[in-house]
């Protein structure tokens, strides 16, 4: 049971950010995706369609743990945030 007097509410968001248009990339191919965590002052920063640069570390989590089916031993497939 939570102590709700000392119980405390952390402000944060996860926004999917998209790569950029870019002449030299090939027709067809779908940007690349990762998701970004924000939290304390950056939280509502920008809106969809922004053009923002991140900097920040790079952290991974399997698929299956991350959905609830699997196991730490689950299959190699991760997903990216920062």
């Amino acid at each position: 049971q939570p102590l709700r007097h000392t119980a405390q509410a952390d402000d944060w968001q996860k926004l999917k950010l998209q790569e950029a248009d870019d002449d030299n990339q090939d027709a067809g191919r779908v940007p690349r995706t990762v998701e970004v965590e924000l939290t304390g002052d950056l939280v509502d920063s920008c809106v969809p369609g922004d053009v923002v640069a991140i900097a920040g570390v790079v952290k991974y989590v399997n698929v299956e743990v991350a959905q609830g089916k699997g196991t730490a031993r689950a299959k190699s497939l991760f997903l990216l945030y920062v």
